[in-house]
């Protein structure tokens, strides 16, 4: 949505998590997703996130090949790279 809405926008999500709706870092939304909401351990969290990391690896190649416009597509990748890169930190 921040792509068809806006890619400037300055909220990320609708809901503020602990005060936050934009630039949520790996901590807040582990410690929100996975361990508030989901009970999760942080064995089972980490393994989470590496699964995800490692299947974000393969979005670049399906979104070029979506229905989007080229500018969407680009615009799509950027914000998949700044987000990938905070899962990472």
């Amino acid at each position: 949505t921040t792509i068809i809405l806006n890619v400037n926008a300055k909220e990320e999500f609708a809901l503020p998590i602990h005060g936050k709706k934009s630039n949520l870092t790996r901590n807040d939304l582990a410690r929100y997703f996975c361990i508030e909401r989901l009970g999760l351990e942080e064995k089972l969290m980490e393994k989470l996130f590496q699964d995800l990391l490692h299947a974000a690896t393969t979005w670049p190649e399906i979104i070029q090949r979506s229905f989007l416009s080229v500018e969407k597509q680009n615009a799509y990748q950027v914000v998949l790279k700044e987000r990938i890169a905070r899962l990472q930190a």
